[in-house]
């Protein structure tokens, strides 16, 4: 990827990938990051979805327990199937990247 995509890229994936295969940051920070590309999204994503984010978030500074997090990721992962299945791309993006941040918090957290 190149600056010039870099900057004007509409997608986190590949930009991520950039940044783990040139080991760009800690996990951490990459988190972060993926935390703030959630943000922006927040309004695409389902009712079931969102908290995910919210809990991804609360994991990485202590505040939630394991238990909540694997609760939300579960949760961001159904929701994610059910946009799948009612054919709804735009949702489905936006709640698979939910699942996802609430993974990467479990990674990335060592309790």
């Amino acid at each position: 990827m190149t600056e010039d995509e870099w900057l004007t890229s509409a997608f986190s994936g590949p930009m991520f990938g950039l940044l783990r295969a040139r080991k760009a940051g800690t996990a951490r920070q990459r988190l972060l990051l993926a935390l703030a590309c959630c943000e922006r999204i927040l309004p695409f994503m389902s009712a079931d979805a969102r908290p995910a984010v919210g809990i991804a978030e609360r994991f990485l500074r202590g505040e939630a327990t394991e238990a909540e997090r694997w609760a939300a990721f579960e949760r961001g992962g159904e929701a994610y199937e059910d946009a799948v299945a009612a054919s709804d791309p735009r949702t489905a993006a936006a709640d698979w990247c939910a699942y996802r941040v609430a993974q990467l918090a479990g990674e990335t957290v060592t309790p």
